[in-house]
């Protein structure tokens, strides 16, 4: 889709306005100004006194919905229905059960020369042509957009993409599609299984290696990248600094002592695996600081870089920094003294009790008071990601359209340029920190939302609900008088527009807004225009007729997808 050129897309779009109506939204007593094309919170106001007790109220549709939009990319009203009735722990139980990993990603074209069409890629040859290894990696994308579209009522892919934001490899920088499979496949495995095996496993995995120059760390000249990285980001953090380099939860001493007892590792990726070289492996004594316990390991070879794991592991703050990582993705960006001390605490406790599987604290979070919150519904900016799957899910769109393979495949590609354009290249954050709204302060979400994203953000929803994607022989497309005919008694203005509010917004509108969408829907006429016009439709379903409704469904639809409200989960 080339926007640039789309007559849909305003040359500027009205940031302000936005802003300015997402106010009574957001949350009471807070406001909002644009500042340097971002949004700014420029007054605080959040109060919350909620902790992770279990959830004890009535487990309602509106609690259902906002459960699936933060756990999944399906929160579709067939998926609500299916699920509607079923109580807290049966939906949680549902969402973190053990499922089948998917079948990898396959050629979808016949132009990679080492690779059939309809054939798996992730084991064969290394490719030294650009041109396939391009292929292969939107392959790879395309695959992983797919699947998170496909799966359900299920957390892992969001925890994928949590996993992906957080130990951080781009894709540009690897420059192998095999191995960034290999990579992303490893954090699908672990995605819901214990978080110490995933650090060791990754420290040590070919992407990771290539990408903190892991694989050029040897005894006469250790590199620091990846030990650094492994500290700051990966598991403890820094916590408040005591001097110069120095942190209360690390300090230099122990990135460099770190950096020794990961030296001697390769990869190669022929074979898409990693070697340890005993030759370029510092076999001496390292004393970490007094932040670590002045804590001393001896040489263990190539399971030296285990015993670094378990010392940053044993130590309380690792499962804290952790989980306040699992608060910013699922709940919200602002952790207060309150949310610190009965959140943050009580899950690193469960963490730890729970030799840092992560199920429990999930369940825990999941089944809390604090989650279903009022004041943590409908807080968060969408990423991008959230926000057009989100919306093909919403719309009722088919997630794998077509009969053949490249025409499925090329949906799922042009999915994933859309969110890409939108600041939210999946395989390739923009820095090892990750996606900075998920922990750049003072902006956090808001940071999804700017003068140059809101306009893709715009013209993506606009180009799927009038033009759409061609798919082989048909057009995927929002169907807006396929929406409207599920609905009972669809005729009825009211009834219509309340029901489209319960898929599509996390909060329920106020009367206002209500009468503002009806507006839209028969502007300046009585009630009975449009029920008239929907029956005329109905008992006579002309291509004249359905292009006379469509067209105010649609204008409906537009103002739906694309207010301030929508933009919020």
């Amino acid at each position: 889709m080339k926007y640039q050129t789309n007559p849909l897309v305003s040359k500027t779009a009205d940031l302000q306005s936005i802003v300015e109506k997402l106010k009574p939204y957001y949350l009471p007593g807070r406001d909002f100004s644009v500042e340097t094309g971002s949004l700014e919170l420029a007054a605080e106001g959040r109060e919350i006194t909620t902790g992770i007790e279990a959830f004890s109220a009535e487990f309602d549709d509106s609690k259902l919905r906002h459960l699936l939009t933060r756990t999944t990319f399906c929160s579709s009203k067939e998926q609500i229905d299916l699920l509607s009735g079923r109580s807290l722990n049966e939906v949680v139980d549902e969402l973190l059960q053990p499922i089948d990993m998917p079948q990898p990603p396959l050629a979808f074209t016949d132009r990679d020369p080492d690779v059939s069409k309809g054939e798996t890629w992730v084991n064969s040859s290394r490719s030294i042509d650009s041109t396939s290894n391009t292929l292969r990696l939107t392959s790879l994308f395309s695959w992983w957009t797919g699947h998170m579209l496909n799966t359900k009522a299920h957390i892992r892919e969001k925890m994928v993409l949590f996993w992906h934001n957080f130990l951080v490899t781009e894709s540009e920088v690897i420059k192998d599609a095999r191995v960034v499979y290999d990579y992303v496949n490893r954090l699908r495995l672990n995605a819901l299984g214990n978080y110490q095996t995933l650090i060791e496993e990754i420290t040590i995995n070919p992407a990771m290696l290539r990408y903190l120059n892991g694989d050029q760390n040897d005894r006469s000249n250790p590199n620091e990248n990846y030990a650094r990285e492994l500290f700051e980001l990966f598991t403890i953090g820094k916590g408040p600094q005591i001097a110069d380099g120095n942190y209360t939860h690390y300090q230099e001493q122990d990135v460099r002592e770190a950096a020794r007892a990961l030296t001697g590792w390769t990869t190669d990726f022929d074979t898409i695996s990693s070697n340890f070289r005993p030759g370029q492996h510092d076999n001496g004594v390292k004393t970490f600081s007094d932040s670590l316990g002045n804590v001393s390991i001896e040489n263990q070879g190539s399971e030296e870089y285990r015993a670094l794991i378990q010392l940053i592991f044993e130590q309380r703050e690792t499962a804290r920094a952790l989980c306040r990582k699992l608060y910013r993705w699922f709940v919200y960006y602002d952790i207060d003294d309150f949310t610190e001390s009965e959140v943050i605490e009580p899950l690193a406790t469960i963490l730890i009790q729970n030799q840092f599987e992560i199920v429990p604290v999930l369940r825990a979070l999941l089944s809390s008071e604090h989650f279903y919150d009022y004041e943590n519904i409908g807080v968060m900016v969408k990423s991008p990601v959230d926000y057009l799957l989100g919306l093909v899910s919403n719309a009722g769109l088919p997630v794998s359209p077509g009969t053949d393979i490249e025409d499925t495949y090329n949906f799922w590609i042009e999915i994933y340029r859309n969110i890409r354009l939108q600041d939210m290249t999946i395989g390739s954050p923009p820095s090892v920190a990750g996606w900075p709204s998920y922990h750049q302060e003072p902006f956090f979400y808001r940071n999804w939302l700017n003068s140059v994203t809101l306009p893709f953000r715009q013209a993506s929803s606009k180009f799927l609900l009038l033009e759409g994607i061609r798919v082989g022989p048909v057009v995927a497309k929002i169907d807006t008088v396929l929406l409207a005919q599920e609905v009972p008694d669809s005729g009825n203005p009211d009834l219509l527009i309340n029901e489209l509010v319960k898929v599509f917004f996390s909060r329920p509108l106020s009367q206002a807004e209500l009468e503002g969408y009806k507006e839209v829907l028969r502007p300046g006429l009585p009630d009975f225009e449009w029920t008239v016009e929907w029956a005329d439709y109905l008992n006579e379903p002309t291509p004249q007729k359905e292009q006379a409704v469509r067209s105010k469904l649609d204008a409906l639809m537009d103002a739906i997808i694309n207010s301030p409200q929508y933009q919020l989960q």
